[in-house]
């Protein structure tokens, strides 16, 4: 077990010297500084002038989907090279040469990658929590709670485009890791507009019902949407046989699994 963590810290020690991804952090913390001009604006909505606690609210919970989103992509982004970078630059025969099984070796890269990026998102959206506060002088209980649990997210994009790597060039595998994901966005966000109760009412009786491979579908987007309601406190509505939160913890785990025999089998 201390390999393991000793060679995620050195995973992090490593993207850590990546200038890129300082320049990402930058570019993340710059968009969520920007922010602030939200809760310092007006709005009205149907003639009454909404309050700057209401205002906060509302930007915050924008300021979260936008975050959680963005790191999903960031994640495909900096997992995809991983081992492809080093297996090229040698890094890959110098940790095997040691006493490191190839399972604490894989394990070991994932958990660093996942723990940076979850700080990152941690980072992100504390930074919105806290503004928040200090404009609206009032907490949004919920909202780390609800970074935790899309960082399980996290580990699915980092799974997902880590095996694909092992088969394809890291454009190809980070491409499709995104289709992957953008395809779930787009299937779940589209099932649950359906199922709200204007769209039935306007469709009359139309059949709404999701096909089985869409009940069966990696479930980021609910996912995303229910670490919300753990924000908002408002009551959830999912569709599918499991939780989201069930959907997705049992695809990182299997994705895991598949990864590590291939990877054990693998010629390096």
């Amino acid at each position: 077990m201390s390999k393991l963590f000793l060679i995620a810290g050195h995973t992090v020690q490593d993207q850590l010297k990546r200038r890129s991804f300082y320049v990402l952090l930058a570019l993340a913390l710059f968009f969520v500084l920007t922010l602030r001009s939200c809760y310092d604006a007006s709005y009205t909505v149907n003639g009454q002038q909404l309050s700057g606690v209401s205002v906060a609210w509302h930007a915050s919970l924008l300021a979260f989907q936008l975050i959680a989103s963005g790191m999903l992509m960031l994640s495909v982004l900096l997992a995809t090279p991983v081992f492809t970078t080093d297996q090229q630059d040698g890094s890959m025969v110098l940790y095997l040469s040691r006493p490191v099984s190839r399972s604490q070796y894989l394990f070991g890269r994932l958990l660093g990658v996942w723990l940076l990026l979850s700080v990152f998102m941690l980072t992100l959206h504390g930074t919105v929590f806290l503004i928040a506060w200090q404009k609206s002088g009032g907490m949004i209980p919920g909202y780390i709670a609800a970074s935790l649990l899309c960082s399980v997210n996290l580990l699915f994009a980092i799974t997902l485009s880590s095996l694909f790597s092992l088969f394809m060039p890291g454009f190809q595998a980070a491409t499709l890791s995104l289709i992957v994901i953008v395809v779930g966005f787009i299937s779940d966000g589209g099932q649950q507009l359906l199922n709200s109760q204007l769209v039935k009412a306007a469709l009359s009786g139309a059949d709404t019902d999701a096909s089985w491979w869409r009940l069966l579908y990696p479930k980021l987007y609910i996912l995303q949407n229910y670490a919300v309601t753990v924000i908002n406190g408002d009551e959830f509505h999912s569709f599918g046989p499991v939780h989201p939160l069930v959907n997705v913890v049992l695809y990182c785990a299997a994705l895991l699994f598949l990864l590590r025999c291939i990877f054990t089998r693998r010629d390096v």
